[in-house]
Formats: C-alpha cells, sequence, structure tokens
C-alpha cells in the first residue's frame, strides 16, 4: 500500500487473488476516495474505521452463539481494566509526537513514549501478579484469574499501537492508519470466533481482544519513518520536560473520564455475577455501534 497522497498504476489488479481479505477491502476503499489530498487521507480514516466497525457487528451474533454471557462477562471486566491501565500507559506524551518542531523531535518523543510504555507494562505486570488473584476474587471472576497474565501483555500492545499510531499521523500516512483500524478488528474478530469454534473458553475472547491489539503495529513501523540515528537520552529528556503539561494535565481527565465509562462492568460483576456484566457489555456495544 502506498500513502495516501500517491497515484496509483492504472495496471494494478486492486482485487488480485494475491491479496489478503484486508488489503481487498482496503483497496476497495482506496478506490472510492476523493482525490485531494487531505480529504482522501480524512475519509481513508473514516473508512476504516467503519468497516472495522462493521466487522464486529456482524461477527456478533456468531459470538453469542459460540460463547456464554458469563464469558462475555469475564472479557468486559478484563477489557475494563485493559482499557483504563492503556489510557495512560504512555503517559499521553503519544499527544505530542504530531506537535513537534522537527522529525527529530518526533523521533525522540516516540522513543520516549516507548520507554514509559514499556515500564509501566513491567510495573502492571508486577501489580498483576502480586495482586491480580486478589483482586479478582473481590471483582468476582476467579474464572479471570488464570488470565491475568494477558493483562500486561494488552498494555504493551495497546501502548506502542497508540504511539506508532500518533508518529503515523504526523506522516500523513493515513492510509496505513485506516488499514489498522481494519486488521485490528479482523485479528480479534477471527481469534474470537476460531476460539469459539475450538471451545476453549473465556480465553477464546480474551486472546482475540489481545490479538487485536497487536494487529498493524507492524505495518505502523514501516510507515513511522524512524530515524534511530537521531535519537539522544538528553533530548528525550528535554522533550520529557517541554511537554510535560500532557501526563501532568491530559493524563489524569483522560484517565477519570475512561473510568467512569469502564467501571460499571466491574462492580455490576462484584454486586451481581458476571453474566450480567456480559449482558451489560453486549448491549453497551450494540449502542455504541
Amino acid at each position: 500500500m502506498r500513502g495516501f497522497g500517491t497515484e496509483t498504476d492504472a495496471n494494478d489488479d486492486h482485487f488480485g487473488s494475491g491479496l489478503s481479505f484486508v488489503d481487498k477491502i482496503v483497496n476497495w476503499i482506496r478506490a472510492l476516495l476523493p482525490k485531494d489530498g487531505f480529504a482522501r487521507g480524512v475519509t481513508m480514516v473514516a473508512g476504516g474505521t467503519t468497516v472495522g466497525q462493521l466487522i464486529t457487528v456482524l461477527v456478533s451474533p456468531v459470538l453469542t452463539r459460540l460463547y456464554s454471557p458469563e464469558e462475555f462477562g469475564l472479557l468486559a471486566v478484563y477489557n475494563s481494566v485493559l482499557s483504563v491501565a492503556a489510557t495512560v500507559v504512555a503517559l499521553r506524551y503519544e499527544y505530542a509526537i504530531p506537535l513537534a518542531d522537527d522529525d527529530e523531535k518526533a523521533g525522540n518523543l516516540v522513543v520516549l513514549a516507548l520507554f514509559i510504555v514499556l515500564v509501566n507494562t513491567s510495573g502492571s505486570a508486577l501489580l498483576v501478579f502480586s495482586f491480580g488473584a486478589d483482586a479478582a476474587s473481590w471483582a468476582n471472576v476467579s474464572g479471570l484469574a488464570s488470565y491475568l497474565w494477558l493483562i500486561p501483555l494488552g498494555i504493551l500492545g495497546d501502548g506502542v499501537y497508540q504511539v506508532l499510531n500518533y508518529r503515523v499521523t504526523r506522516a500523513k500516512e493515513f492510509s496505513g492508519i485506516g488499514y489498522t483500524r481494519i486488521s485490528r478488528k479482523a485479528g480479534q474478530a477471527g481469534t474470537q470466533v476460531a476460539g469459539g469454534f475450538a471451545g476453549i473458553g473465556a480465553i477464546g475472547l480474551i486472546g482475540g481482544l489481545v490479538v487485536g491489539r497487536f494487529a498493524g503495529i507492524v505495518a505502523l513501523a514501516r510507515r513511522a519513518r524512524l530515524r534511530l540515528r537521531h535519537v539522544d537520552v538528553r533530548e528525550c529528556l528535554q522533550q520529557a520536560k517541554e511537554w510535560y503539561r500532557f501526563p501532568l494535565y491530559t493524563a489524569w481527565g483522560s484517565l477519570i473520564n475512561v473510568f467512569g465509562s469502564k467501571a460499571p462492568p466491574i462492580l455490576l460483576s462484584r454486586f451481581f455475577v458476571p453474566d450480567i456484566a456480559g449482558y451489560f457489555s453486549l448491549t453497551l456495544r450494540v449502542l455504541s455501534l
């Protein structure tokens, strides 16, 4: 795939048999895009998001027949914890990447944000392995205890994706963002359906969510145009100081906002049963779409 502003060869077979399912969808969207660069980029991102949501809609009736409400409840609790933690995993320094004065400073911000992601992921792993079982018991989801190791893994995938996403946004490679919006949903849905047919239980739903978090990272990394030779520790620290308002103000606001929307499944499971959290999450999914 090329950037959003390039012309494609008229002889290219956009629907060739050698393309993957996701590639065919992306190329179909690109064929409908306007020629103007900015409008083309916006449409590509919106189109990728729309197709990703469509995949979620189409696969939902299948998943409800393959998994029980209790298993959806475990997924809802896991997703709530993951969403809250992933919101601030890079301390919102990724927001500063498109705003940096030049690509060299942006590259140092990327490295800084990825380092923070690794540190926070390690800290989350320590918390999960130290207090995860007790937290799962408190939330009335003891069945989730066996899958707690997937929480740090999901946080890592989400954090890396967010950082690279903002670097690709700076590079105006909007086609790459649209592509990953589809590949994330397709990877998640495919894994969850496969897990359901295999009868592996809640791990199929949760594993699919994790796969979706990692899907598209390689594609974004290729478009990020990182120049590691410009990375300098002192410059990374300087960028951290220059953009300190993001972790100081934006991170807290984002954390409170996402906690307000993601806390209900945890509380419903705690005061009722995981089945109720599962029904709630399924209903919320339809309303959100």
